[in-house]
């Protein structure tokens, strides 16, 4: 794969990004020397064939400019975490605007390949793909782990500072062999070749430094070479045998998220196999394995507490969201605990002579914000949701008299309202939008669970035409279905009619569960019209002839 056959730096290589919004969507505040940000913009009309020459003669000659090869590393703590330990510093590298500049057309060009090349268990960074997906994938495997064929477990590998270890010829040499042209490898080499930085302390900058390995927190085409890098780790583990976690006729064996890399094991046996497979990773790529990191989720009972110097824990927190087996466990690490935060923020606002207006935008910066992550992948249970709309409404109403109906509150301005947010609405809007992603993409690695659980309903499709009622469905959904599947029927009322479904109808049970036969379905036997003649319910020797079934 070439993915600069003509590899001219002309005005064809940088056509999209002559105008004005192209390029000021990617130029941030200054870093080192370098011209501000609004220079460029507002001369872009007369400079760019200045600026794109200069860019050009620099990749022929294959040496940035000193300026460009510079970066300022900024410090920023992760939330919750010392910020006196060097460990808990994530540093952000800010960059040159010409060198932004360069390297965002070409992330732009190298997208169309990479894209083609990382494999759908890789979410980061890649359009379409996203990090709830992986939390709900392993919450499915608990909420369904009575389908699984293994003990069933879910190993949590941690990366000491990965994209600071990375090594750059592993990154070049990675490129190589998924076929990216020597040209494009050698302007990725021209970015990283004699880069120096230096840290931004509290009364000026340290000396600056040489980088001979990572990449820049902060470079345009970084997030790209880093999944291109890890996707090899991806393909090892994916050919390495060992005992991999089967569910439903399929094997599972890692999900990723940038770093963040989870395996699935059929028993802990396998984990020796696993390590080494890892070491030899790290030899090659640079990336280090922080054993005291790394955890162990049993899906099933494990009455062991570590495994190979790894601790297995009932209790996960993965991108976020702690899993965990145990139901009330679940909610009340994600849901009622950041309810009291939320809680405990808003009062600190009480007393503050604020408007209507400002309430409102502190219920969404306060609350609504904080509680919305949990519900791209969990269930909301209806407490919870009356809980929250209740805190918010009272803070709004300064916990006096509500004037305005709720209703009227959220509406836009035009029609009246102040663009206040029910979480009943916005949980559903979530869970909406994760069924319009399971309809597209249900062959996806991240919907063959719920692809497989619904296949016994007569498929997703099938079963949003149904005039169901959940309870009785008979299949038992996890919570979350069961909640993506009600959200569906607010949006989509049903009027019964003799061209309903048969399957899956809240008015037709058996045992006081819907029915569902396969078999019928198949022969197109799926409506009440489908066993009428003339408007009379066929007879049972003429309904079996017709449609060729064997019912005793």
């Amino acid at each position: 794969m070439n993915l600069f056959p003509s590899f001219c730096f002309g005005c064809s290589l940088f056509r999209g990004h002559h105008g004005e919004s192209s390029y000021s969507c990617f130029l941030h505040p200054l870093s080192s020397l370098q011209l501000p940000p609004y220079i460029f913009t507002y001369f872009w009309v007369s400079i760019r064939t200045l600026v794109f020459e200069m860019l050009k003669e620099l990749l022929e000659n294959g040496c940035l400019t000193h300026t460009m090869k510079q970066g300022v590393i900024t410090l920023i703590p992760k939330p919750g975490k010392d910020p006196t330990l060097l460990d808990n510093l994530r540093p952000i590298t800010l960059l040159n605007n010409d060198y932004k500049l360069l390297t965002h057309i070409f992330a732009n060009r190298l997208k169309s390949g990479i894209y083609q090349i990382i494999s759908d268990t890789q979410s980061g960074f890649i359009k379409g793909h996203s990090m709830h997906s992986n939390i709900r994938l392993i919450l499915d495997l608990i909420d369904y782990n009575h389908l699984l064929e293994n003990e069933g477990f879910v190993l949590f590998l941690d990366f000491y500072k990965a994209f600071d270890m990375i090594e750059h010829e592993f990154m070049f040499k990675t490129l190589d062999l998924f076929g990216f042209g020597n040209k494009c490898i050698n302007v990725i080499k021209t970015f990283y070749k004699d880069t120096n930085s230096s840290v931004c302390l509290p009364h000026g900058t340290s000396q600056r430094f040489s980088i001979n390995k990572g990449i820049k927190q902060g470079c345009p085409i970084s997030p790209l070479l880093f999944i291109a890098a890890a996707e090899m780790l991806s393909i090892s583990i994916k050919n390495a045998q060992f005992g991999k976690l089967l569910v439903l006729g399929k094997e599972f064996s890692i999900s990723q998220l940038a770093d963040d890399t989870t395996l699935f094991l059929k028993n802990l046996n396998e984990i020796p196999k696993i390590l080494n497979l890892i070491e030899i990773f790290s030899k090659a790529s640079g990336l280090k394995l922080n054993l005291n990191k790394c955890e162990i989720l049993p899906l099933k009972d494990c009455p062991i507490s570590t495994a190979f110097n790894i601790p297995i824990k009932s209790n996960v927190k993965y991108l976020g969201v702690h899993i965990n087996k145990n139901k009330s466990d679940l909610e009340n690490l994600n849901i009622w605990e950041k309810l009291q935060k939320c809680k405990t923020q808003l009062n600190k606002w009480t007393h503050r002579d604020l408007s209507i207006l400002g309430r409102i935008f502190l219920t969404k910066m306060e609350s609504i914000s904080r509680l919305i992550y949990p519900a791209y992948t969990l269930g909301i249970p209806n407490s919870a949701i009356k809980s929250i709309n209740r805190m918010n409404f009272d803070f709004i109403w300064k916990q006096k008299t509500h004037y305005i109906r709720k209703g009227n509150l959220i509406k836009q301005f035009e029609d009246g309202g102040l663009q206040a947010i029910e979480f009943d609405s916005m949980n559903g809007t979530l869970k909406i939008n994760w069924l319009r992603s399971f309809l597209t993409n249900q062959n996806a690695l991240w919907f063959h669970i719920p692809s497989k659980i619904f296949s016994n309903l007569g498929g997703v499709n099938f079963l949003l035409r149904c005039d169901f009622d959940v309870k009785n469905l008979p299949v038992k959904l996890s919570f979350f279905h069961q909640q993506v599947l009600l959200y569906w029927r607010l949006i989509y009322k049903h009027n019964y009619s003799p061209h309903n479904t048969l399957w899956n109808c809240r008015y037709i049970k058996s045992n006081r569960k819907s029915i569902f036969a396969n078999n019928w379905l198949e022969q197109g036997v799926w409506s009440v019209m489908h066993l009428l003649n003339n408007g009379e319910i066929m007879s049972f020797e003429n309904f079996s002839v017709k449609y060729n079934l064997q019912i005793n």
